[in-house]
């Protein structure tokens, strides 16, 4: 009997403090995480469904009134053409459960398309609709992409050939809705001869003229003189192909470089 002494003290120990715990939640109105208690109710576990969903969000077609979610009373209706494939008729104001008869006897579905009134309903196979909603929508966000801003590099004295391969990118890029940012740099003593690298740039914007727009004039960036030329709202595929075999230098602007470096190398 000596030797349980201990063991009892500490049962009657552990039952005191959990009755002191018990009565602090009562007093407070708290519970632990996941319990019930007083003033408060227990916490559910969150379904596996609603869990990492507000990431992966799929593109939404905006559902609409069909088959008996319709409430009108009569509504206006469109069928699928007998004759001709791909075509609807017009059949006009009918009773709601008529429309739905006609969907039914189709094995296709009644679908609002308008809330009018009345009502314009289409018989349709609405999967099929969403569908194709769908897919148009993922064609439009694939055609509408941002604008990029494009660089063409090329040296003070660049060579005839590769003057022509750089206005042929240019074209290209303007071609597919992208700003160039044309660009001559500059080494060393090159620096003297800023009026070659204006020519330079101002012979590419001339080339690319059916293509796109100078914005500005030319400036300096550090040790390059730089241009940005935009894309003209209504170029047209033609002229891309035009802009893009106009790169060739001609003589003439050739001569008129040469003759602008001679002009500044004059004492």
């Amino acid at each position: 009997p000596a030797m349980r002494a201990p063991g009892i003290s500490a049962a009657l120990t552990a039952v005191v403090m959990a009755s002191a715990v018990c009565s602090a939640w009562a007093f407070w109105g708290v519970a632990p995480r996941g319990a019930a208690g007083p003033g408060r109710t227990a916490r559910l576990p969150m379904a596996a469904n609603d869990r990492g969903r507000g990431s992966q969000t799929r593109p939404q077609v905006a559902e609409a009134p069909i088959n008996e979610n319709i409430k009108a009373s009569e509504v206006r209706l469109i069928v699928p053409s007998v004759e001709e494939v791909g075509k609807e008729d017009m059949v006009g104001v009918v009773p709601i459960q008529e429309a739905r008869d006609r969907a039914n006897e189709l094995g296709l579905d009644l679908v609002m398309i308008s809330d009018g009134p009345p009502a314009v309903c289409k018989v349709m196979d609405y999967g099929k609709h969403v569908y194709n909603q769908l897919k148009k929508k993922k064609e439009i966000k694939k055609k509408s992409k941002q604008t990029e801003i494009k660089e063409v590099k090329m040296g003070v004295t660049i060579d005839v050939g590769d003057f022509a391969v750089r206005a042929k990118n240019a074209a290209k890029f303007l071609s597919q809705g992208n700003r160039v940012k044309a660009m001559v740099m500059f080494r060393g003593r090159e620096m003297q001869h800023k009026g070659r690298g204006e020519v330079l740039l101002r012979d590419l914007v001339k080339q690319l003229d059916e293509l796109g727009t100078m914005e500005g004039n030319p400036k300096m960036e550090g040790r390059a003189m730089t241009v940005m030329i935009t894309p003209r709202a209504n170029r047209q595929q033609d002229a891309a192909k035009k802009g893009a075999g106009g790169g060739k230098a001609t003589k003439r602007d050739a001569a008129a470089a040469a003759a602008a470096t001679a002009a500044e190398e004059e004492p």
